[in-house]
């Protein structure tokens, strides 16, 4: 009996430990036909932008925050912010494209949806980020 409990214990403990309170999402982010590694990913709230975990192309975004019918989001490179709104319904991955376009660059967002949305970048000194 003992052994069959422990065994129980050891088996079921691991899953409700590792049980996840945020979703992973792939991201990936090119400009100019390059991989970019090294933005920077933020929830925004309230004017107040606060840092979303990012590692190995994989935005963690915890599942409070998809409760929400639509989150907007912040992807920062080069001090530029690339500021976008996603459906937390039909969020499955992010795919950042940014190309130039006469002068400026422009960025092709696509996160699950059937379309594009083209956004142009503003400059990061115009957000507030919770420190």
């Amino acid at each position: 009996m003992k052994i069959s409990l422990s065994l129980l214990i050891y088996l079921i403990l691991p899953f409700s430990i590792t049980h996840q309170s945020y979703k992973s999402i792939d991201v990936e982010f090119m400009k100019n036909g390059k991989k970019i590694v090294n933005a920077q990913y933020y929830y925004l709230h309230q004017d107040t932008a606060y840092q979303l975990p990012y590692k190995h192309n994989k935005l963690n975004i915890d599942n409070q925050l998809l409760k929400s019918p639509n989150i907007i989001l912040l992807a920062i490179y080069e001090g530029k912010v690339i500021n976008f709104k996603v459906e937390t319904n039909s969020f499955y991955y992010i795919k950042i494209n940014g190309y130039k376009h006469g002068f400026k660059t422009i960025y092709r967002v696509n996160y699950g949806s059937e379309y594009d949305e083209l956004i142009k970048p503003y400059s990061a000194n115009k957000v507030v980020f919770n420190r």
